[in-house]
């Protein structure tokens, strides 16, 4: 082995040397994640002078976990699990050998250098043609109510593609999107309808059978995807239907290789913006700015949005507008008053700006006093002062969600609030009558901020004076996009400075 092996890494770790750890299993599982390639194989690499074929590697370690504590660190390559070789395996199998080990597993990795890692994984990239999009017939046509022995009442929905028709629970299509995104670790998955932990109406069961149509059919658009065994197995199809696909099941009619999208500006007029038939949010917004004339310092700051129960939602990056039965916005994307100024050097932002002000103080989403709006009365044919009256205002920036359960409450919801000063949680009651009691949080006091895809909800943790950290968590349909919130905020701060 080449002498490089005799170094060590920055936590003592010798380079390019296997070792053997033992690992425990937590309350919450073995504390790491893995990625790697999804094919058997692969071109051999040099790690250290010796060769070997495509490794899984460590991409991520929970600080205080079994695998942290056993000196697992993120980088590095998994050469062995319970003494069976996984170099050049695949990505599910080896999930699978760790999966089967019970409460313990016996790992054998090896460190290599910043540099060799970062060369490894995009080497390692998966290889899927994830541009190959067509028109699936699938579906999610209805829901059932049922009762299982022990009287508990449960709800399964009904999965229909062509003539072929499955019946799956929730926690099944959980299932498949976990392991989907293992499989295809770098492509953008849609979000799952969130999980919740009351009983839902009929109204709201509907909802979520529209969301998980939503759901099977974009991802069931991706040709790689939908010809893999894992939704094969979810929809019960006979094993050789991926070689008969195309005869078995009859498709709809492609995509136009171009489509003509229609987004509302905030002024309330209209662009039409000409795409290739598949493309997603990212690629639609990068064609409408540049249709625009908006400057690329502002790009960052505005995204396309649609409307949900009265509140704009920013679209994911891997949406497709297309398919979407509502209305697509342009908004601004900002928390900061400093950043917001700093958009004033870009005639097009201030436009933008000024006009969406406009209509969200038409609309009452913006609240201002008398005193304020007489000002701003006084300054209409001048946006910039405009603007400046606004940025001085605390509502302005401010983002309210609909009021949802958290586990601080034991009775009763909160609203959440968002601004780049700090998270607010308005109590009140399960209909959203404000009560007196506010609780507010300043981003220097939350350590942590995200979504919990198991749980289904946002969680923030924040630290207390004398006591150790506290999380809280939010129980929202909206989860996704508040952690989506808490980032963007994040980034304004560091940006502000």
């Amino acid at each position: 082995m080449a002498s490089e092996a005799t170094t060590e890494n920055g936590d003592g770790q010798s380079l390019h040397v296997p070792r053997e750890v033992l690992l425990v299993k937590g309350k919450k599982g073995f504390g790491f994640n893995i990625r790697g390639q999804v094919s058997e194989g692969g071109k051999l690499r040099s790690i250290g002078g010796e060769l070997y074929a495509p490794l899984q590697y460590i991409s991520a370690v929970v600080e205080g976990g079994p695998a942290a504590e056993g000196g697992i660190k993120s980088g590095d390559r998994l050469l062995e699990v319970n003494g069976v070789a996984v170099e050049g395996v695949d990505h599910q199998k080896v999930v699978e050998l760790i999966k089967g080990s019970g409460s313990k597993v016996k790992l054998t990795v090896m460190s290599v250098t910043e540099e060799e890692a970062l060369k490894l994984e995009q080497d390692s990239v998966q290889t899927s043609d994830m541009s190959d999009v067509k028109s699936v017939p699938i579906s999610v046509p209805e829901f059932e109510k049922k009762t299982d022995e022990n009287g508990k009442e449960y709800v399964v929905y009904a999965v229909q593609l062509g003539s072929h028709m499955v019946k799956r629970r929730y926690r099944e299509f959980h299932a498949l999107d976990g392991n989907l995104k293992k499989q295809f670790s770098d492509f953008p998955f849609p979000p799952l309808p969130g999980r919740w932990p009351f009983k839902l109406s009929d109204v709201a069961l509907d909802g979520r059978r529209r969301k998980l149509q939503d759901y099977v059919e974009r991802i069931c658009s991706v040709r790689a995807i939908f010809e893999c065994d894992l939704i094969h197995d979810f929809l019960d199809l006979p094993s050789q239907h991926q070689k008969t696909s195309k005869s078995a099941v009859s498709t709809k009619k492609a995509l136009p290789s171009q489509l003509d999208l229609q987004v509302e500006l905030p002024d309330g007029g209209f662009v039409v913006v000409n795409v290739p038939g598949h493309s997603r949010t990212n690629e639609v917004y990068r064609t409408l700015v540049a249709k625009l004339g908006l400057r690329q310092g502002s790009m960052d700051h505005f995204a396309l949005f649609k409307k949900e129960k009265l509140m704009y939602v920013k679209l994911k990056p891997d949406e497709f507008p297309h398919k979407l039965d509502k209305t697509i916005y342009l908004r601004k994307w900002v928390f900061s008053s400093k950043v917001e100024r700093r958009l004033f050097v870009d005639p097009k932002a201030v436009d933008l700006l000024f006009n969406q002000a406009i209509t969200d103080l038409k609309e009452d989403s913006l609240k201002v006093d008398d005193e304020l709006k007489e000002k701003l009365e006084q300054c209409q044919d001048k946006p910039k002062d405009f603007l400046r009256l606004l940025l001085e205002f605390e509502g302005y920036n401010t983002l309210s969600f609909p009021h949802c359960p958290c586990d601080a409450r034991k009775n009763g919801h909160v609203i959440v609030k968002l601004n780049d000063q700090c998270l607010a949680l308005q109590a009140c009651d399960q209909k959203g009558k404000v009560e007196d009691q506010e609780h507010t949080f300043e981003w220097e006091r939350i350590k942590q901020a995200d979504e919990d895809i198991e749980g289904e909800c946002f969680m923030i943790q924040y630290s207390r004076d004398g006591k150790s950290p506290k999380w809280i968590k939010i129980f929202s349909d909206h989860y996704q996009y508040m952690a989506e919130c808490a980032e963007c905020i994040k980034r304004n701060l560091v940006d502000a400075v």
